[in-house]
């Protein structure tokens, strides 16, 4: 009896174990995948209504979404090579997932415009404008992880997107602190912004504030763990029917 006891209890732990494993390493992984996948179908249904009366004009705008299904292709690719170098960590947890950061030369201004080719189909939907404004002072290159950064900027436009009414513009920031020391990155929008008493949850694995809204509440809480990799914070501007802007403070590391 003893023994049935102890084979159930390490049956117990071992499913404890693959959930704790499924929740901490699987679902942030397919939470970043879901919206690479969801703009290279967004894209492809685009090019096939711009192909249908086979218009010149249909045609360039057609290779446009094109080539943005190129760059999704090539962050999924980024995605799935930092999940194999945390499983050859042979530790596959998401600090392992994590620890695959790597600095790297990072060019600010092709990221933002990186985010905004991902996401044009996703957006294109809504009828949306993604619009980059990064002032001429602003250093073009710092050593960061690249990958990471595009992740956390990507979730914050993914989110401004989904509660942006149809034709509205969500606007990307990116300005140098006054002793160049750090740099912002904003994301805002005009949706129905966050009540003042939701704002500080927002950021909890799974919390949603609307609990009709899709999604399984991740992707805000994601980008609280990467910022903690990559030494930034955010900060959050609400107001009710006014919109939100999402401030992210990163050190500014320049390279030479």
């Amino acid at each position: 009896m003893e023994i049935a006891q102890n084979g159930h209890q390490n049956k117990d732990r071992n499913y404890l174990s693959i959930k704790d494993r499924v929740a901490n390493v699987i679902f942030p992984i397919i939470h970043e995948v879901r919206t690479p996948i969801a703009s290279i179908v967004a894209a492809i249904g685009i090019i096939d209504d711009l192909l249908k009366d086979g218009r010149p004009q249909d045609i360039q705008e057609a290779r446009e979404f094109i080539a943005d299904i190129l760059t999704t292709g090539n962050t999924l690719e980024e995605i799935y090579e930092r999940f194999c170098k945390s499983v050859n960590a042979n530790t596959p947890t998401i600090s392992a997932f994590q620890a695959a950061s790597d600095g790297e030369i990072c060019s600010i201004k092709e990221l933002l415009n990186k985010v905004g080719q991902m996401l044009t189909p996703i957006a294109a939907e809504k009828k949306i404008t993604i619009s980059n404004e990064v002032p001429k002072e602003m250093p073009l290159v710092v050593y960061c992880d690249t990958t990471y950064l595009l992740q956390v900027i990507t979730n914050l436009v993914i989110n401004a997107i989904k509660f942006s009414p149809q034709g509205a513009r969500v606007k990307i920031k990116c300005n140098p602190s006054p002793d160049h020391s750090t740099f912002n990155i904003s994301v805002e929008d005009t949706g129905p912004g966050i009540p003042p008493t939701e704002v500080e949850r927002i950021f909890e694995a799974g919390y949603r504030v609307h609990s009709n809204e899709k999604g399984q509440g991740l992707g805000l809480s994601l980008v609280k763990d990467l910022l903690e990799i990559l030494h930034g914070t955010i900060q959050v501007d609400s107001r009710l029917n006014a919109g939100s802007t999402f401030t992210v403070t990163l050190p500014l590391i320049p390279f030479y």
